[in-house]
């Protein structure tokens, strides 16, 4: 696998990213989904906002309060999946993805996680390649909403500071 680039926090001192910890977010998250792949892809109500947001953990990006894009993870035994990466359309072009990848991949590290996955739309596999994703070997591309997908990986470093039984939040 590539090699990842650093897990730095986010570079846009006026962007707030975090865990979706109240309704009010979750709601902000799923609209940025909403716009995205439902009106921006045509993907079906019932394949975008499925019976995993319920069991999922959602990153929110927002500035000044506006819901600027998402992503949503889920964790299985010995890997996490990363999925769900929307930027809304009139946020795109300023960078806003980067803080959102890194806060994720930051987190499930934390979590002790050390493989993510996710599945990269046709064409954008070198997005994801700079955060050290690479295809996984044996896997053919997949269609899902009329949308080609390429399952990739990536392994993650150690985190400095893991959520342990010592962890005291």
């Amino acid at each position: 696998m590539n090699t990842p680039l650093p897990l730095n926090r986010t570079r846009h001192s006026d962007l707030r990213v975090g865990i979706v910890s109240t309704e009010e977010e979750r709601l902000k998250a799923y609209a940025v989904r909403i716009a995205v792949y439902l009106e921006g892809q045509d993907c079906p109500w019932d394949e975008e906002l499925d019976g995993n947001d319920q069991v999922a953990t959602h990153v929110l990006a927002q500035l000044g309060g506006e819901p600027v894009g998402c992503i949503r993870l889920r964790f299985f035994a010995g890997f996490a999946k990363l999925e769900r990466l929307a930027v809304r359309d009139s946020f795109r072009g300023r960078g806003y993805a980067d803080p959102l990848v890194r806060f994720a991949m930051e987190h499930v590290a934390r979590k002790g996680y050390h493989t993510l996955v996710l599945h990269a739309q046709s064409g954008r596999e070198t997005f994801w390649e700079q955060y050290g994703f690479s295809r996984i070997a044996g896997r053919r591309a997949f269609d899902f909403s009329g949308v080609d997908y390429t399952e990739m990986a990536a392994a993650l470093p150690h985190a400095a500071d893991p959520v342990t039984l010592a962890w005291d939040a």
